[in-house]
């Protein structure tokens, strides 16, 4: 009777293991989406403006949202805030080369942010952290990075200066880039005219490589012409100015087959 009763117990153990249930799914990963306005002076009101139309967009998707905004945005908060960013927008100044400023070898100033020297000190208080300073930034692997209305960064030049040749534009495009993809990103969109709204929607709905993203966007010119990047070994640069030789104010240099998939 005992063996009986214990292999009765035995089978209904057995019976019950089946039915145990499976470990609770994983929380899904929320992509972190960093947005700064540094400090632009007057404009910087307007700025904080887009950026906040960015911030609603990119709330529909995920919960990892940070806001780093003038006159707030330093140095030290800005790197802090972009460890393990998905994606990061940058709205404000920009500095770049060539340019009629002073040469710098080192880009310490240039291809970089424009952000508060000294925090809670207005709109004015502006210093410029180049290349060696975004060349650290800890981004989440493939990570893009996307700069609106900057001077320099997608080849333009500064509001009264005239126009760069087709020459100056490719070099001003390739230079801001470096630091960030130096950085871990994967690719780095500036675009001198439009926000990030769009980007960010299709960026977050659809399912395709960044170059298929950058070229369909509402402003594309169709005047795209792709080379080879001089500062970063690998990467593919693409402007697509207003007209074949002028208006350089949308760029994308970096991996050309990365995915919205694999940056998310």
């Amino acid at each position: 009777m005992r063996k009986t009763v214990a292999i009765l117990i035995l089978t209904i153990t057995a019976a019950l293991g089946a039915f145990v249930p499976a470990a609770a799914a994983a929380t899904p990963v929320q992509p972190k989406v960093v947005i700064i306005v540094g400090a632009t002076h007057s404009v910087t009101s307007t700025y904080r403006s887009y950026a906040d139309q960015a911030y609603a967009e990119a709330r529909k998707y995920t919960t990892n949202v940070v806001k780093v905004y003038s006159p707030y945005a330093t140095w030290t908060k800005v790197k802090a805030a972009t460890v393990g960013a998905n994606v990061v927008i940058y709205m404000g100044h920009g500095n770049g080369w060539p340019s009629p400023y002073t040469y710098d070898p080192l880009y310490t100033t240039k291809n970089g942010f424009g952000l508060n020297a000294t925090s809670g000190d207005g709109d004015y208080n502006n210093k410029y952290y180049g290349e060696p300073y975004v060349s650290t930034l800890d981004l989440a692997p493939d990570a893009i990075v996307l700069l609106h209305h900057l001077c320099y960064a997608a080849g333009n030049s500064e509001p009264g200066q005239a126009q760069p040749t087709v020459t100056v534009a490719r070099q001003r495009l390739d230079n801001y880039a470096a630091g960030f993809l130096k950085a871990g990103a994967s690719a780095v969109i500036a675009d001198g005219h439009r926000g990030p709204v769009d980007y960010l929607r299709a960026l977050f709905t659809t399912h395709q490589t960044i170059e298929q993203l950058w070229r369909t966007q509402p402003n594309a010119n169709g005047h795209v012409v792709a080379f080879n990047s001089s500062r970063t070994p690998g990467a593919t640069a693409f402007s697509d100015p207003d007209t074949t030789t002028s208006g350089f104010y949308r760029s994308l240099v970096g991996d050309r087959q990365v995915t919205t998939d694999d940056i998310l």
